[in-house]
């Protein structure tokens, strides 16, 4: 059964260059490409390969190449169908599948034309492997539940009467093609439960267990870049690019970046995309020659600017309000007495933090925040981020419905109303869990200020 995955992806005319298109899938996708007239003989270049009719679609006309149906047909203007089937390329199949990861674009640009992607639908059923990642077998014996984003951590249960004893310390445990996998690092029987614990580290668990340090003489860690080649570095200096890759693509935006004080290597990578407006794309992949992690930056995608989740059904949130945060933080950095560095921290109307004090009298709330050892800038970069803790807050508490879930990731960014109280958010998605109980499969998204 096949089911189309993520939005429809929407090439205009005028666009004439290159793109991407990214199969997110681990196996070839099935499509509708959909082209627009005006186009003489459109041709459309994915992944180096052509998808070619030689047919003239006139201005109000469409084009549609279905891979499911093996058809190409042409819709007139006034709602007629032609089958354009005899019109395709002979040297090269309109109907090939698109191969997963990330496939170049090239066309012209002299009409415009979108592309649905379609998937096999599969259950997310936890698959074994050894510490060699040579797959052994699915676990579906297996309850428990993958936390990612914030605990980074798995648990998964198995009766002792379904024990096998293949899993094992440094066995792989994942749902292929997603975030949600690790390496087992402790197994706990319980005779009086009846139960076998497996419990590890996820992905970007194992991103937390690496520090980047700043280089000898240096204050900070700073680094500058392509972004995926400067996320390749970090992780090759951080000795995991026997597990980890970062592939190539033909995004070109540069960053410049300077990290904390030895944070760790995950903390150091959110923090330099979410700058820039990107995410962490982290998949298992496993083909049928190798398996490896891909850790990919990737732009964060806005769905607030899709659809306000709201009492309409897609969002069940619990909304809160809190006007009673700090809003003026004195931070207090190196020296003594009347020498102390002292930085004073505002919170505006916009709830932006700025140097110009705006409220005063009852409005004022003030708190203390020392850090002896920091000079400028340092005091100030760790004051601001203590008051965003501190100040002012709106909270959204999620559970969002299964049509949408499966298409946001962990930096994405979400937005909620509650019409009953007024309260809105935009916030981006910090924790996901999956949980396998009885079969059955449940999500819980967590976005930034969740408890």
């Amino acid at each position: 059964m096949n089911f189309p995955f993520n939005f429809p992806f929407n090439f205009t005319s005028g666009q004439k260059g290159i793109s991407v298109l990214e199969n997110d899938h681990y196996t070839d996708a099935n499509f509708k490409i959909t082209i627009y007239g005006p186009a003489v003989n459109p041709v459309i270049n994915i992944g180096g390969y052509p998808y070619e009719v030689n047919t003239t679609v006139e201005a109000n006309e469409y084009l549609v190449i279905d891979s499911t149906k093996n058809t190409v047909t042409r819709t007139l203007t006034d709602g007629t169908t032609v089958d354009e089937y005899n019109s395709r390329s002979f040297e090269n199949s309109v109907f090939r599948p698109i191969p997963p990861g990330n496939n170049s674009v090239l066309w012209s640009g002299d009409f415009g034309w979108d592309i649905t992607l379609y998937q096999e639908g599969v259950s997310q059923v936890v698959e074994l492997a050894n510490k060699n990642r040579e797959e052994i077998r699915s676990a579906d014996e297996l309850e428990g539940d993958f936390a990612v984003g914030d605990e980074n951590n798995f648990e998964m249960i198995s009766s002792v009467d379904d024990w096998t004893g293949d899993i094992d310390f440094g066995s792989y445990l994942y749902i292929p093609n997603t975030e949600l996998g690790g390496i087992v690092t402790e197994i706990e029987s319980s005779t009086r439960q009846n139960q076998i614990f497996v419990r590890g580290s996820t992905w970007r668990g194992m991103l937390t267990k690496k520090i980047i340090e700043p280089k000898q003489g240096e204050d900070y860690g700073i680094i500058s870049g392509r972004v995926e080649d400067v996320v390749r570095e970090l992780v090759t200096e951080c000795g995991l690019d026997s597990l980890f890759s970062v592939p190539t693509s033909e995004d070109d935006t540069e960053i410049q970046f300077q990290f904390d004080r030895y944070c760790t290597l995950l903390d150091g990578l959110e923090k330099m995309l979410s700058s820039i407006g990107y995410r962490l794309d982290i998949r298992y992949i496993k083909t049928r020659w190798e398996a490896y992690v891909r850790l990919q930056p990737v732009p964060a995608t806005d769905f607030s600017d899709k659809a306000e989740f709201s009492q309409d059904g897609k969002l069940r949130f619990t909304a809160t309000e809190n006007k009673g945060g700090i809003n003026h933080l004195i931070c207090l950095g190196k020296g003594e007495l009347k020498d102390r560095l002292v930085k004073h921290l505002y919170v505006q109307k916009d709830g932006s933090i700025g140097n110009t004090q705006y409220f005063t009298g009852l409005d004022e709330r003030t708190d203390i925040y020392d850090y002896s050892s920091a000079e400028e800038p340092e005091l100030t970069e760790r004051g601001m981020e203590r008051i965003k803790e501190i100040m002012n807050s709106k909270e959204f508490k999620v559970d969002i419905d299964d049509d949408i879930e499966t298409e946001m990731q962990i930096g994405d960014i979400v937005g909620g109303r509650d019409y009953i109280t007024g309260i809105s958010v935009k916030k981006p998605i910090v924790g996901k869990i999956l949980t396998i109980e009885d079969g059955t499969e449940s999500t819980e998204y967590k976005i930034e200020g969740d408890d």
